[in-house]
């Protein structure tokens, strides 16, 4: 019984020290896996001075934006966040944290 309790730790420390190797791509991160598409416009560069119209006030989104080494204010790039009733060909998918995330669609 000791053995076994002794080959179960060492089992389990060699597990949390071996270095482990993840990908994810974006087609592996949307709900709808490979659906993503080109829609012919220009990338967004970071970096630079962002206006950001949100009537939700999302304090994430200008987090992201400041990590990225860009400056929030009048003038430069536009963002703008439009709060829907719905999205034509969206699909709500349910998930485990929809106590969360209620409605949310893609």
């Amino acid at each position: 019984m000791i053995i076994k309790k002794i080959l179960t730790a060492i089992l389990i420390a060699l597990m949390a020290l071996l270095p482990t190797m993840v990908q994810a791509k974006v087609t592996h991160l949307l709900p709808k896996p490979h659906s993503v598409v080109e829609n012919g416009g220009t990338p967004f560069a970071l970096g630079r001075k962002v206006t950001i119209t949100d009537e939700t006030g999302c304090v994430a989104l200008q987090k992201f934006f400041t990590d990225n080494d860009c400056t929030i204010g009048d003038g430069g790039a536009t963002v703008n966040v439009t709060i829907v009733e719905s999205i034509q060909g969206a699909h709500d998918y349910p998930s485990k944290e929809d106590f969360f995330f209620n409605e949310e669609e893609y």
